[in-house]
């Protein structure tokens, strides 16, 4: 009977922990982790959500961040300001941020988010952001040149 009771216990136990983290993982949204476009061309980075939760339910938030710096506030939803425009695909549960004319000072991680909760209780989910880069950018070898000493 020991035995049996212990094994009870066990199966309650992983029942309540899978139960437990799916039921606090509902929220979560996947975004690449990084992406390449040609200069002057239209980028295009996803945000999806999981399954369970309906892109139409929130409002989508969009952040840039560049090297060193904090993240800088973009776009609201499926607004868009300057170049940057946001979407929504219902039939692939996602968000996009889309940026014309895709040029080097864009290069930076991009981070979608949104909130849920009422009253004075909300809380933030965020994707793991993309790094967006410029394709076949030509890079730069350092050169080393020497002096001779100065007289002085």
């Amino acid at each position: 009977k020991a035995q049996l009771s212990i094994m009870a216990w066990s199966l309650l136990l992983a029942f309540f922990f899978l139960w437990y983290t799916g039921a606090n993982s509902q929220y979560t949204l996947t975004q690449p982790e990084a992406q390449s476009f040609p200069l002057r061309q239209t980028a295009k980075i996803s945000c999806t959500m999981s399954r369970d939760t309906q892109v139409t339910t929130y409002n989508i938030h969009w952040y840039q961040q560049n090297t060193g710096e904090s993240p800088k506030y973009l776009l609201y939803d499926t607004g868009s300001n300057g170049r940057f425009t946001g979407s929504k695909d219902t039939s692939a549960n996602a968000a996009y941020l889309t940026i014309t004319n895709f040029q080097a000072e864009h290069e930076a991680d991009y981070y979608c988010g949104f909130a849920y909760g009422s009253g004075s209780t909300w809380n933030w989910v965020f994707g793991g952001g993309t790094q967006l880069t410029v394709t076949g950018q030509p890079t730069v070898s350092p050169s080393v040149q020497v002096f001779a000493p100065s007289q002085e």
